[in-house]
């Protein structure tokens, strides 16, 4: 999607933090609507909403079709600031923590909700969403250098299998990991295979391991597949 930086008629809005402006974020202008990427748009509000109370989160404050009013980030792309700045170990370990807190408040999304509607044998222990998209470029900066974890439009819902008593796996299609951007800082268990695996929120929490390697050895992948023509 497009982002503009909205600057006007912010009087009265709770907003999350003080700040003058918003991100309005539309379906690019040369790109069809589809189902597919309306789905994938309404899955990020859903997600947003639903972790309003986290603050190492963007927030979404509405959402109509393809067109979202979300935070704006002042300190822009984490991968960006990554590159252009050294940091004191106290700061690498703070920016650790907020994204650390961050993945596991989406992870909690409804743990310990009793929903009158949920059928019996549902238990409140389990969580509901997979971001599955945890990297770098995702993960914003506000204006106080705090890291906030953006974009849930690749993001699972997942389903509760009720005949094995469990939340229902995921596919994944191994094809996305490798060389390029997409996968090369995917789990072991997404990347097995020629076609594609079932994985659970397990993965992301490698992902998370991939991000905070990279604090320490400025490397952005903690390991590249070797190919053929690679080796």
């Amino acid at each position: 999607r497009d982002a503009w930086v909205y600057k006007r008629n912010l009087e009265g809005l709770q907003l999350s933090a003080k700040q003058d402006r918003l991100i309005l974020k539309t379906l690019r202008w040369k790109k069809p609507y589809s189902e597919k990427v309306f789905e994938l748009q309404r899955i990020d509000a859903l997600a947003s909403e639903r972790l309003a109370g986290s603050p190492h989160v963007i927030n979404t404050y509405g959402l109509c079709g393809m067109s979202t009013f979300n935070d704006f980030a002042g300190g822009g792309n984490f991968e960006t600031y990554m590159k252009e700045n050294d940091f004191t170990p106290e700061e690498l370990l703070a920016f650790a923590r907020n994204i650390s807190v961050g993945l596991a408040d989406v992870h909690e999304i409804n743990v310990g909700v009793i929903d009158p509607d949920d059928p019996p044998g549902v238990p409140k222990n389990i969580g509901t969403i997979v971001h599955h998209d945890l990297r770098h470029h995702n993960l914003l900066l506000t204006d106080d250098h705090r890291v906030m974890i953006s974009d849930f439009n690749a993001a699972q819902l997942l389903k509760w299998n009720f005949n094995k008593g469990k939340s229902c796996d995921f596919l994944w299609w191994t094809k996305q990991c490798g060389l390029s951007v997409l996968g090369s800082d995917r789990s072991p268990e997404e990347c097995a295979g020629d076609q594609r695996n079932t994985v659970t929120q397990k993965a992301e929490v490698y992902h998370l391991g991939s991000i905070l390697h990279s604090l320490l050895s400025k490397r952005r992948f903690p390991y590249v597949k070797e190919v053929a023509s690679n080796k």
